[in-house]
């Protein structure tokens, strides 16, 4: 018996699961607070949006392919990018063809603060693996890609 009525203790039985959900809070924590720095108005998907749109500059982006990417409503788009587009990130333009389609663009503004995310983003990817052997590194990315492969299976599985 281990004193828990024969249960184990499922932070120690899970510790994968659980050291993984630790360290994304951790970099969601991190992120939030580089957030701030940068534009006190900004939230983490607005951030992902401008991430999107950035490399996407070359090609004609409309709130569909916004919402198709991030599986979010069309109510959840429109109200995120009309936020957007007043806080000076991104400017709608209606296209030529099509009255109802309007082309997003990036701001100047939202151009800078991709370039700085970048910045941050590589310097916390450094900080992740801070102390790791080049092969160690390989290592951690094959198997974080075998989890992932996993995890999709089985939910490709289910109902």
């Amino acid at each position: 018996m281990d004193g828990n009525g024969g249960r184990r203790d499922l932070k120690e039985e899970n510790r994968i699961g659980y050291e993984i959900r630790t360290i994304h809070n951790m970099m969601g924590a991190h992120v939030d607070r580089y957030m701030k720095r940068i534009n006190r108005d900004l939230t983490r998907t607005q951030a992902w949006v401008i991430g999107f749109l950035y490399e996407r500059q070359e090609t004609d982006t409309y709130q569909r392919d916004i919402e198709e990417a991030f599986d979010i409503s069309r109510a959840t788009a429109t109200n995120m990018l009309q936020l957007m587009e007043k806080r000076g990130l991104i400017v709608r333009r209606s296209v030529e063809h099509d009255g109802r389609l309007k082309k997003i663009f990036l701001t100047d503004k939202s151009i800078e603060i991709h370039r700085y995310a970048l910045k941050n983003i590589c310097m916390t990817e450094k900080l992740l693996v801070e102390g790791m052997s080049e092969e160690e590194i390989a290592t951690l990315k094959r198997l974080l890609e075998k989890m992932h492969e996993n995890i999709l299976k089985k939910i490709q599985e289910e109902p």
